[in-house]
């Protein structure tokens, strides 16, 4: 059974190119989703009591956003801050055909840090004269482009969960999120970039333009979806 797990995570982190963190972690996000979900039921279950079923019923949409919301911020930390293919000898180790100590040395051997890069990647290379068109094209543009689409789902979600969050408080969010998680990977070495910090706010603020746009299509449903199990105070 261990070789046949063992040939999955090398298929996956032969083929799956970046994604493959985001796959090994997602069994972790997936435990930790169903502890939130289960906290939260238990605790609406203590707070309305008998019309627990039914708060439930009515903030269903809201309480399933707060879920992605969490498992979002959750697959963020294990993809951002751990050190660079951990997820992979995680679960290698944890296959292993005997019971062995975590063996932390493959990033001790290797460790050091990174000059963090202040400077924004294009305005850097336009600067020396040195600025690439087809290297620009073929990888920061991807690059940048999922960095961006990474913080989507954080500028989405706040309006949902925060009724006072503005297109502001949203990008405010998304680039102190962004810049503690660029600061921490200084420490574990990981390239801090001020590009990533820049694009996952600029992706901030496009998932709560996607909301805006959600608001003036789908009135109703976005409403129903701002019903927050707190509005019912212990009852109906």
């Amino acid at each position: 059974m261990s070789n046949f797990f063992n040939r999955v995570l090398l298929f996956i982190y032969g083929k799956t190119g970046v994604f493959d963190e985001v796959i090994f972690s997602l069994p972790i996000v997936i435990a930790f989703g169903f502890v939130y979900w289960y906290e939260r039921r238990v605790s609406h279950k203590k707070t309305f009591g008998d019309n627990f079923r039914e708060v439930r019923k009515k903030a269903r949409l809201n309480e399933t956003i707060r879920l992605l919301l969490f498992c979002w911020l959750a697959e963020v930390i294990c993809v951002t801050l751990f050190p660079t293919e951990f997820w992979f000898a995680y679960w290698r180790n944890l296959c292993a055909d005997h019971i062995r100590i975590f063996n932390f040395s493959f990033w001790f051997d290797r460790f050091r840090f990174y000059t963090p890069n202040l400077i924004p990647y294009v305005l850097y290379q336009a600067i020396k004269g040195q600025l690439n068109w087809d290297s620009l094209l073929r990888y920061e543009i991807p690059h940048f482009a999922v960095n961006i689409a990474l913080f989507v789902p954080l500028g989405v979600a706040l309006p949902f969960v925060f009724k006072e969050a503005t297109l502001p408080k949203a990008a405010l969010a998304g680039f102190i999120l962004s810049f503690q998680i660029e600061f921490l990977q200084f420490f574990i070495a990981r390239d801090s970039d001020i590009d990533d910090v820049i694009c996952n706010t600029l992706g901030a603020v496009l998932g709560y333009l996607l909301y805006l746009l959600m608001k003036k299509l789908f009135p109703k449903f976005t409403e129903k979806c701002k019903i927050q199990s707190s509005e019912f105070n212990g009852s109906l």
